[in-house]
């Protein structure tokens, strides 16, 4: 069993696909593990970080239990657990293989446009809470200044079968002209970056250029 998940992501565990494991008969506690190096008083020691899943399957007794991952994480792979609420009882491991994402396979489209121009930006696990968008130009000599934009159309799947697939909108800012810069989207996990260069040349609406291309003569 694996799971891909990021910010907003449902999943549901199958106790049936659980070794020797029955129906819970009142609400249970999952949560996710792993031992990290930290440091405490100055020494790399092994830390076991606990991370709590929201529960949303309400009535019981069930066999399957519906999850939704709302908490704040880094990237990586983590152990997947459910712990009965009656007393002495163990948690039982439900994978070693349940992964939390940050955006990834980011693309623009365009991804070279002027000012005003509507940019459509697709890629997997952006989250499902509207996540902060920004151009910074690259500076090797000062800290590149944050050039803010708002987004709209934003959505992404929440099933986490559906791969985190995302996709949101926004309009070009005002940018320097022939210039290249670093757009960036950060997540309540993460955050992914592409290139985009700002041309200097006026937006040309689809009826101009269409007359354009016809009135353009033919060179052979």
């Amino acid at each position: 069993i694996s799971y891909r998940v990021t910010q907003g992501t449902i999943f549901e565990i199958n106790c049936s696909e659980i070794k020797g494991f029955k129906k819970f008969d009142k609400l249970p506690k999952v949560y996710v593990s792993r031992i990290e190096k930290k440091e405490v008083r100055g020494k790399k020691t092994d830390v076991e970080v606990k991370k709590y899943v929201k529960v949303l399957t309400k009535q019981f007794p069930t066999d399957k239990i519906s999850c939704e991952w709302s908490v704040k994480a880094d990237p990586g792979f983590y152990f997947l657990y459910v712990l009965p609420t009656e007393k002495k009882s163990a948690p039982i491991l439900v994978t070693e293989s349940f992964e939390v994402k940050a955006p990834e396979n980011m693309l623009l489209s365009p991804n070279h446009a002027t000012q005003g121009t509507e940019v459509l930006v697709t890629g997997n696990y952006f989250g499902t809470k509207k996540p902060k968008i920004w151009f910074q130009e690259a500076d090797n000599n000062k800290k590149a200044k944050k050039i803010s934009c708002k987004s709209y159309n934003f959505w992404m799947k929440p099933e986490h079968t559906e791969n985190g697939e995302s996709q949101l909108k926004f309009l070009t800012p005002k940018l320097v002209p022939n210039a290249e810069y670093d757009f960036y989207l950060k997540s309540m996990i993460g955050q992914a970056t592409a290139k985009f260069v700002c041309e200097n040349l006026p937006p040309i609406a689809v009826d101009d250029y269409a007359s354009a291309q016809k009135n353009t003569p033919l060179v052979i």
